[in-house]
């Protein structure tokens, strides 16, 4: 077996004993969750090399985002080459909004498996910037996000397609008055030649 062949079947075996995909959100509790009060993480990976095993270096390892025990995140990481062996990623995902303990474990990267975890605040409609560096996890800037969604596209376009029948009606009651003013022009005009004209006689 090739060497290639042999890495991506090691992968995939790693992949599958971990139990990968299994524990994300699903996408009914994902709704459920933007549909209430939420905001954003925004979580940034930078594993250095002296984080990653001789495995890991050559075929990633695993990262499990938690908050508040659920897991939301389960990703695999991979290295950027074998020449440098790092992980640089990130990954964006809702939460309820509010005061939360937010986990992160590492699988496969180290001789046995680390946690990492840190308490912080969720505010609505703001997204909070996580760095984890393979040694802490830090809370960063939060700032108010609102995303593009299909739902507010279609509200955009509603109030477009709202403001351009609203134009045309003031083109169109601005056209009628000036074509009634024109009409009066014209009627006073000719009234004034023909009274012109008896005049005349």
């Amino acid at each position: 077996m090739r060497p290639l062949t042999l890495r991506l079947a090691s992968t995939c075996l790693l992949i599958v004993l971990s139990g990968c995909g299994q524990a994300e959100v699903s996408d009914q509790r994902r709704d459920f969750i933007d549909a209430r009060d939420h905001g954003w993480l925004d979580l940034q990976v930078n594993l250095p090399a002296n984080r990653l095993n001789e495995e890991a270096a050559k075929q990633g390892c695993e990262l499990t985002t938690s908050v508040d025990g659920e897991q939301f995140v389960r990703e695999h990481l991979y290295p950027q080459s074998e020449a440098q062996p790092k992980v640089e990623t990130g990954f964006r995902f809702s939460v309820p909004a509010g005061n939360h303990e937010i986990a992160l474990k590492l699988e496969h990267c180290q001789a046995e498996p680390q946690t990492f975890s840190l308490t912080t605040k969720l505010k609505k409609d703001h997204l909070l910037a996580l760095n984890f560096d393979g040694e802490q996890l830090r809370a960063g800037d939060s700032d108010t996000y609102a995303p593009a969604t299909l739902d507010k596209l279609k509200d955009r376009l509603a109030q477009l397609e709202e403001a351009q029948e609203d134009t045309e009606k003031s083109i169109n009651k601005q056209f009628r008055r000036l074509s009634l003013l024109l009409i009066f022009g014209l009627v006073i005009s000719t009234l004034l030649v023909m009274y012109a004209g008896k005049r005349r006689n």
